[in-house]
């Protein structure tokens, strides 16, 4: 067990240092919940939609789980790597590429 330097317990996990690059693992586990919460949307969405106008439902729910698992994918690599002194900075910076991935991977699966 390590000990953070500010928490006077020991904590059962290891410490994370500010500036930490993400680890393969940590990028997959933030798309896969980005997948998930678009999914989830997707899904909803299609519930609200009468039968006679769902136009194949599955594709949409598994396209749009797809778009958001790579935009979160992006944000948090953006966030990482701006690191978090500037909050306000990081945070539009975040918001404009979320905005921007969702833009170009949206228009195209339209088309």
């Amino acid at each position: 067990m390590s000990t953070h330097d500010y928490y006077p317990v020991p904590a059962p996990y290891p410490a994370q240092h500010q500036g930490a690059l993400l680890t393969n693992h940590e990028l997959f586990k933030s798309m896969a919940t980005g997948a998930l919460v678009g999914a989830a949307a997707s899904t909803a969405t299609q519930l609200h939609k009468p039968a006679s106008t769902r136009h194949n439902p599955i594709g949409e729910i598994l396209k749009a789980g797809a778009i958001t698992g790579l935009t979160v994918g992006a944000v948090s690599l953006v966030r990482q790597n701006l690191g978090c002194e500037k909050k306000l900075t990081t945070l539009a910076a975040m918001f404009v590429t979320g905005t921007a991935m969702m833009y170009a991977l949206t228009s195209t699966a339209e088309k």
